[in-house]
C-alpha cells in the first residue's frame, strides 16, 4: 500500500531558522533539506513533498502570503491527502482564520 502523500508548505518562522555560529543571530535556513532530515520517522509513514512559499518571520506575513498559501493548496488539492503549513506563531491565528474562509467548500 502506498504511503499517503503530504504537502508541506513552508512560509517561515522559528522552526525554519538556525543560529549563525559567527554572529550568534537566528537566521532563516537556506534550504528545507535540514527540516527534511529531522523527520526520518514520519517519512516511513507518509511521503512528504516540500514547497517553499516564503521564508519570513511570522510578524512579516501579509494577506499576500495568505493568498499564495490558498492558491498553492487549491492547485495541488487533488494530488495530496493532506497539507501541513510551517508558519511562525506570532500571526498563525490570522493565517488560519484567513485560510478557513479562503478554502471553504
Amino acid at each position: 500500500m502506498p504511503r499517503p502523500r503530504i504537502a508541506v508548505l513552508y512560509v517561515g518562522g522559528s522552526i525554519g531558522m538556525v543560529r549563525n555560529i559567527k554572529t550568534g543571530r537566528i537566521e532563516p535556513l537556506d534550504s528545507l533539506i535540514e527540516i527534511h532530515r529531522l523527520l526520518p520517522e514520519i517519512q516511513r509513514e507518509v511521503s512528504l513533498q516540500f514547497f517553499t512559499l516564503s521564508n519570513v518571520g511570522s510578524s512579516e506575513v501579509t494577506p499576500d502570503h495568505w493568498v499564495e498559501i490558498a492558491e498553492t493548496i487549491d492547485k495541488h488539492y487533488d494530488s495530496f491527502e493532506g497539507f501541513v503549513i510551517i508558519h511562525g506563531t506570532n500571526t498563525m491565528s490570522y493565517t488560519a482564520s484567513a485560510l478557513s474562509f479562503a478554502l471553504q467548500n
